[in-house]
């Protein structure tokens, strides 16, 4: 379903509210993969009878210089109505759908057993507003339906002219695995000079987590460029360090 409402703007402009609520049902049979080979046994499909809710909205605005996002929001919630039994496989179930792919990520990578999943999920919300030109605001959370608590959440603000000349910060959450905060600045220092970093630092182990450095050098043409890009990571520790040649229009290789 599409539901649309226009409102009068300033001038020729006018704003356009868009509600978009969509249903949809998932159906898996119950097959038996007993005889499926031992290099397989981690592509366990579980069976489904999932019901998907989802609600997205959009605000947009209509003037002469064309059609622009103002805001966005999303909302999914799944909930299965037949029985779902634990599979063999510690893994996410590749048929799943992403609001629960999700925590299932999260459990795995916090290192809690695998219980019998919920019939209803978590909610899955999405949002990022426009409040001026080049500015962004975003966040994403999943949000437990049972206690109302946060299993992961993340919000950002990004400025942003092109990709060659942008900044943002942010911080990101995940419940009993992991709280950072992050930070990308990208800009053409000077005509020939471009510069680009970008950093995340764990609050809750408090060091750096990972970070870069690259400088690219343009002739006046700017058809190409030379880089050099420094990375370091803390998990695992390693430093490394690569050149890259770039053709204008065509990408980037490195080495």
């Amino acid at each position: 379903m599409l539901l649309r409402r226009g409102f009068p703007g300033a001038g020729e402009g006018r704003l356009v509210h868009i509600v978009n609520p969509v249903a949809g049902f998932r159906f898996v049979p119950d097959v038996d993969q007993s005889d499926i080979p031992v290099y397989d046994m981690w592509d366990r499909v579980g069976p489904q009878q999932q019901i998907l809710l989802s609600l997205y909205q959009r605000l947009l605005r209509v003037g002469k210089g064309g059609l622009s996002e103002l805001a966005f929001l999303e909302l999914t919630w799944g909930i299965e109505s037949g029985e779902q039994p634990v599979t063999q496989s510690p893994y996410v179930d590749p048929l799943s759908p992403y609001v629960r792919n999700l925590r299932d990520q999260i459990e795995a990578a916090a290192g809690r057993p695998k219980e019998k999943e919920a019939r209803s999920s978590d909610i899955f919300a999405l949002f990022y507003v426009v409040p001026a030109v080049h500015w962004r605001v975003s966040g994403e959370a999943l949000i437990d339906s049972g206690n109302g608590s946060f299993t992961t959440a993340s919000a950002s603000g990004e400025w942003r002219k092109d990709e060659r000349n942008r900044a943002a910060l942010g911080y990101r959450a995940t419940r009993d695995l992991s709280e950072d905060v992050f930070g990308l600045f990208h800009f053409r220092v000077f005509r020939s000079l471009e510069l680009e970093t970008s950093a995340a630092y764990s609050l809750r182990n408090q060091e750096l987590t990972d970070g870069a450095v690259k400088f690219t050098i343009f002739p006046r043409s700017e058809c190409w460029g030379l880089g050099i890009e420094v990375k370091k990571e803390t998990r695992p520790d390693q430093t490394s360090i690569r050149l890259t040649f770039s053709l204008g229009g065509i990408g980037t290789i490195g080495m």
